[in-house]
């Protein structure tokens, strides 16, 4: 009943049935993991593999890296730094000068960080990612928390796309994007041709896809191209991955984002402004402020 539900729900049971996970067999247990991992983790029922779609992100959050697998470029810890620093900017501001020859202390580091700060899951340890024997499966489910949606890394593009488009509400990576509109601002916020928005029809399921795709073609001049097609974007029931890995890449072309500061002395109490007045809920892990700058005493 159990594997008939799952079918039911798009999850991909092929070559598995119960006396195989009631006999202990291991591969199609950890294929069935897998599958359940992409469609309710990564949240993917998209024809493109989840794995091009994690990879995609990734490299548009950290072009410095040119990373090009889930197993080697992981070893040295790195790029896990890296990524924290792009969730929150000043948790591992070091990241470029870490010695690779430190990589199990990089990576035990890393890993307590995104614990600690970012409510990663430990699921996978130092050794495991530190080993040139890492399996990308393991890799990508841990990074799988960094992108689902609501996540740290969810957040932090979000918070990049709002810099670019301050005059905009952008809530989200889904119904936000599925008419076009969104996405034909971004593009010509980062330097790509202006799309003439008065001409855009938002009646039927068509005219979105059409605006999308003359956002795409954009998009594509100023070397920016989409894994996922307008149709998809469109759907209103589509999935987040393919369009924050899209913006994440036009993000990575357009001007540095502005993380505000404020400083205070050494045991002085820190004073945030923040807008309680509008009567708006406030989470202390949205908040504005990404770095507290610490002055010693006769500092000016």
């Amino acid at each position: 009943m159990a594997l008939d539900a799952l079918r039911e729900d798009g999850v991909k049971t092929v070559n598995i049935g119960s006396h195989d996970v009631v006999e202990g067999n291991t591969k199609l247990i950890l294929g069935l993991i897998w599958c359940l991992i992409q469609r309710y983790q990564i949240a993917s029922r998209s024809k493109i593999p989840p794995k091009k779609l994690v990879m995609a992100w990734i490299q548009s959050v950290l072009p410095e890296l040119k990373l090009t697998n889930f197993r080697t470029n992981w070893n040295d810890g790195k790029a896990l730094s890296a990524l924290l620093e792009y969730c929150q900017p000043g948790l591992c501001p070091e990241w470029k000068g870490l010695d690779s020859e430190q990589g199990l202390a990089n990576c035990e580091r890393a890993l307590k960080l995104a614990t600690q700060y970012l409510a990663i899951p430990p699921i996978i340890s130092a050794a495991h990612l530190n080993s040139p024997h890492l399996d990308e499966l393991s890799c990508i489910t841990y990074l799988s928390y960094f992108i689902m949606r609501g996540s740290c890394g969810y957040r932090a593009t979000l918070y990049r796309v709002q810099q670019l488009l301050p005059e905009s509400v952008v809530e989200d990576f889904e119904m936000s994007w599925s008419d076009g509109y969104l996405l034909s601002l971004l593009v010509e916020a980062v330097g790509g041709p202006a799309v003439d928005i008065e001409q855009m029809r938002f009646d039927t399921f068509e005219d979105c896809v059409e605006n999308i795709n003359i956002a795409l073609e954009a998009a594509a001049d100023i070397g920016v191209g989409s894994l996922v097609g307008a149709e998809d974007i469109a759907d209103p029931q589509g999935e987040h991955l393919g369009i924050m890995a899209l913006a994440a890449a036009l993000c990575s072309i357009g001007p540095p984002p502005n993380f505000p500061t404020t400083q205070c002395f050494t045991n002085q109490q820190v004073n945030l402004d923040l807008a309680f007045a509008d009567g708006g809920e406030v989470r202390v892990d949205e908040l504005g402020v990404r770095e507290v700058e610490v002055l010693s005493e006769g500092s000016s």
